[in-house]
């Protein structure tokens, strides 16, 4: 089965007899951080947006026909030294990660993101702050049911340095293995898990019943972390959202980096490897095999779009 339009997926209704909906912020909210090497200050200013168009940034500093960049796997240009979006003009953003975790984290499907520059702040510190900010604007339901896109077939990529897979699973996780040097001096290896169950942002209070490993952090308790996996596992999770809807499969990366976490996130959404479905009917199943014969739609973009 080919899913070609995730806007006739079935609405399901969970256990609960609540559809899980998509969200977005509830109202706007404006922030002010300095740009990664300290010589100024960016404004953002996040707006609500519709269902189902995904998150977009504006440069503010260009002109109307040229400053739209979506949040997107295949808008990005470059890896090094920091993740770089670009749309089809050439305008680039450089740094949405961090914020793009956030996002992921607060569990906000739609947005429309003001930028007055080529980039976004992305210090450590401002994951923090981006978390308190989208907490203040708060998050509003939306009529449609939220979406997933369930990995269906394991793919590992590979680099000089290190490791990084995808494989299906009955919930999305997020596993990173960080070696001594990289760490902490006083454990052979550093280890942990994130893992969500997709549920709506006001129910992140609780891990949704999922039974959680011993080394599993419910996503939204990432900041209790150690700070050399935390900063980490931020950019993996920016990364990762770059697929549009929420992934359902278990990602472990081993000394993986920015470049290798794209040739993953490529590799997922270029083979016949995912499906989308609706976080409903995940819940709704969640107990089935995860390898049902499925494919995304290489073509998929937000259904709105912005100009």
């Amino acid at each position: 089965m080919k899913v070609t339009d995730t806007s006739m997926i079935d609405d399901t209704l969970t256990g609960t007899g609540q559809s899980v909906r998509q969200h977005t912020l509830a109202q706007g909210t404006s922030w002010k951080g300095p740009t990664r090497k300290g010589a100024g200050a960016i404004t953002l200013h996040l707006h609500p947006a519709e269902a189902d168009s995904g998150i977009w940034f504006l440069r503010t500093d260009l002109d109307v026909n040229r400053r739209v960049i979506a949040a997107r796997w295949d808008a990005v240009a470059e890896t090094r030294p920091a993740l770089t979006l670009a749309n089809r003009d050439g305008v680039v953003l450089r740094g949405a990660t961090t914020l793009l975790a956030a996002l992921r984290v607060r569990g906000i499907d739609n947005a429309l993101i003001e930028v007055e520059g080529p980039e976004v702040p992305s210090r450590p510190s401002d994951f923090e702050s981006y978390l308190e900010l989208l907490i203040h604007a708060g998050a509003q339901p939306q009529a449609l049911p939220r979406k997933a896109l369930r990995v269906q077939q394991p793919i590992e990529v590979r680099d000089s340095a290190g490791i990084a897979t995808l494989i299906p699973a009955r919930d999305f996780r997020v596993q990173l293995i960080v070696p001594r040097a990289e760490a902490d001096p006083t454990a052979a290896l550093l280890d942990a898990s994130l893992v969500s169950d997709l549920t709506e942002p006001a129910a992140q209070a609780t891990a949704g019943g999922l039974r959680l490993e011993a080394s599993a952090v419910p996503l939204h308790e990432l900041m209790r972390l150690p700070f050399a996996l935390r900063v980490r596992l931020i950019g993996v999770l920016g990364h990762l959202s770059l697929a549009g809807p929420p992934l359902i499969g278990h990602f472990t990366g081993y000394r993986s980096g920015t470049t290798l976490h794209h040739t993953l996130l490529r590799a997922l959404m270029t083979r016949l490897t995912a499906s989308y479905l609706t976080v409903d009917q995940h819940r709704m199943h969640r107990n089935e095999p995860t390898g049902i014969a499925g494919s995304i739609d290489n073509s998929s973009r937000p259904n709105k779009d912005y100009h």
